[in-house]
C-alpha cells in the first residue's frame, strides 16, 4: 500500500560565486537546507496533491542593503564591488548571506484526462540572489489535458500562468542602477512581470513526438518598460 504522506530532507552546497558552477566546500558556511513535506488523497478515483516546502541558504551573497547604502552616500568604490559580486563578474571570501523562505504547491486530477495546478513561494529577499534566476516571489495557475478527450491518446496540450516579483529590497537595488547576474539595466520601472505559456504535445509517429510552444511575456524583467515579448519554441522527441 503506498502511504499518502511522505516527508523529505535534503542539505546540498551552494556557488562559490553567484550562479556559478564552482561549489562552495566550506560546508560549515555555505549549505542550503530544503524540508517538504507532502500529503496525498484520492477522492472517487481522482488524486490530488499538497507539497509544503520550506529552504533556508548560507552563502557569500551580499544584502542589497548594503549595496544601497553606499549608492545613496556616494561611497562608488564600494557600491561597484559589491555590485560586480552580485552580478558575478567577482567572489569574495565574506559569508554571512542568509535567505529563506516557503512554497505551497497543489495539484488534482479532475477526470477525463485534465489536471490543475496551483503553486506560490516567497522568499525574504533581503541578500541577493545566489542562484537559478532572480525572482523572490512567484504564483502559478496551470491545466494538463491528455487528448484522450479528442481520440488522439497519445497527445497532451497543457496552460499555465505565472507572476513573478521582487522583494522591495532587490527592487530598490535595480531601481538604483544595480543589476544581477540575469536582470538589470541601469534603470527600472518595476512590474510583476507575467507569463502565459501553451504547448500542445502530438504524437506524429510511434518514434517521433514535436512539442509546439508559445510564450507571452509582460513586463519582461519586471520593467513595465520593456516588452510585450513573444516566444515561440519547438521541441522534437525521437524514441528509438
Amino acid at each position: 500500500i503506498k502511504p499518502l504522506w511522505a516527508v523529505r530532507f535534503s542539505a546540498v552546497m551552494v556557488p562559490k560565486q553567484a550562479n556559478a558552477l564552482q561549489m562552495d566546500w566550506q560546508l560549515n558556511k555555505a549549505n542550503s537546507e530544503t524540508a517538504e513535506f507532502e500529503k496525498d488523497w484520492s477522492y472517487k478515483g481522482h488524486t490530488g496533491a499538497l507539497r509544503a516546502t520550506g529552504f533556508i541558504t548560507f552563502s557569500r551573497a551580499p544584502y542589497y542593503k548594503n549595496v544601497i547604502r553606499a549608492i545613496q552616500t556616494g561611497d562608488t568604490a564600494e557600491a561597484n564591488s559589491l555590485i560586480s559580486i552580485i552580478s558575478s563578474q567577482t567572489t569574495w571570501d565574506t559569508f554571512g548571506g542568509i535567505k529563506y523562505g516557503f512554497g505551497l504547491n497543489v495539484e488534482q486530477d479532475l477526470g477525463y484526462g485534465i489536471g490543475v495546478f496551483a503553486r506560490g513561494n516567497w522568499s525574504d529577499g533581503h541578500s541577493a540572489t545566489w542562484a537559478f534566476t532572480q525572482i523572490d516571489n512567484n504564483v502559478q495557475l496551470g491545466m494538463f489535458m491528455k487528448g484522450t478527450l479528442w481520440k488522439r491518446p497519445m497527445d497532451n496540450f497543457g496552460v499555465a500562468v505565472a507572476i513573478n516579483g521582487l522583494s522591495p529590497l532587490q527592487r530598490q537595488y535595480l531601481e538604483l542602477g544595480g543589476y544581477g547576474f540575469i536582470i538589470g539595466d541601469g534603470k527600472l520601472n518595476y512590474g510583476r512581470e507575467t507569463i502565459l505559456e501553451v504547448f500542445y504535445n502530438v504524437q506524429l509517429a510511434k518514434f517521433l513526438f514535436i512539442s509546439p510552444d508559445y510564450q507571452f511575456i509582460v513586463n519582461p524583467g519586471y520593467n513595465r518598460d520593456r516588452g510585450p515579448v513573444h516566444v515561440p519554441g519547438l521541441r522534437v522527441h525521437l524514441e528509438f
